[in-house]
């Protein structure tokens, strides 16, 4: 097992924060009962408010909904999974560590998901499962269960306002990779625990879909390559070829099915189709597809 290292933060970012200090928002891509069950989840935090479907980009959603909180804490959750029962709390909880600015839970996926839906949620958070958490907890560890990670899985997630305000692009809005590089850079800490588990247990069809993913690709490589070299862009372009199969294998990690691999080599596969367009165009693409 590798050697556990203790963090020792900053002490002037230190607060005692309770759940009457949260503003939870629901970032809505379902809408319906999913929206209800999730909001009937928050009745008791702060503050709960809705970033409704059809109100921009996911990220300018975001960025509107943090901005119009009240609370010192804002917790951001879609009404795609379901938390723990004490998840507003254990944020409150995590972020009253020194230091720490962001936190979440491991993603548990649930076995009624469709297959094109299981297969998306592998793709995105699988990495995020119980397992990489355990992992991660033979390296950095903060206090008892909570590790230090430099992502959150963007379904679950809970900042200090005022360092997450500072880390939002005012133009893009709230890009989960953008932002966790900034608040790191800053000097603070993103942090996992156990306690805020959540489990993705709705289809969501949209997201499925395969010019969704090629889309979410595009804005990837044209995001990451902005201001790289002609040879660093033709370099990406080579590297997304191989991307159907490598991230494929990804998701065969974990043991999914027949039907669920299949999906997986769908959407990849218009993933990397994407990431091929934006590695050869030297244009940013923006977060209007990002629904």
């Amino acid at each position: 097992m590798t050697e556990q290292t203790i963090v020792s933060p900053s002490p002037d970012q230190s607060a005692v924060y309770g759940l009457q200090d949260v503003s939870v928002i629901i970032v809505s891509v379902l809408g319906g009962n999913a929206l209800e069950r999730c909001r009937a989840a928050f009745t008791m935090a702060g503050e709960c408010l809705v970033s409704e479907r059809g109100s921009g980009s996911v990220p300018q959603r975001r960025m509107a909904a943090v901005c119009a909180a009240k609370r010192p804490i804002v917790a951001l959750i879609e009404d795609t999974v379901t938390p723990e029962p004490d998840w507003a709390h254990e944020a409150a909880r995590m972020l009253s560590k020194q230091g720490v600015v962001g936190c979440a839970g491991p993603v548990c996926l649930s076995p009624n998901l469709s297959a094109r839906s299981a297969a998306l949620a592998l793709a995105d958070f699988g990495r995020f499962g119980l397992r990489h958490y355990h992992r991660l907890s033979t390296g950095v560890l903060i206090d008892e269960s909570i590790v230090s990670t430099p992502v959150l899985p963007g379904c679950n997630m809970a900042f200090r306002r005022t360092a997450l305000l500072a880390a939002m692009d005012p133009q893009d809005g709230f890009v989960d990779q953008d932002a966790f590089s900034a608040l790191i850079e800053n000097g603070g800490t993103l942090a996992m625990t156990p306690t805020m588990s959540v489990t993705y247990s709705k289809d969501h069809e949209q997201a499925t879909g395969l010019t969704n993913r090629y889309e979410h690709g595009r804005i990837y490589a044209s995001r990451a390559l902005e201001g790289r070299s002609p040879a660093a862009r033709a370099l990406a372009a080579l590297r997304s070829l191989a991307l159907p199969f490598v991230l494929t294998g990804r998701v065969a990690r974990y043991r999914a099915s027949l039907p669920v691999l299949g999906w997986a080599l769908l959407q990849n596969g218009a993933w990397s189709l994407g990431e091929l367009r934006g590695s050869l165009s030297t244009r940013r693409h923006q977060t209007t597809h990002w629904s």
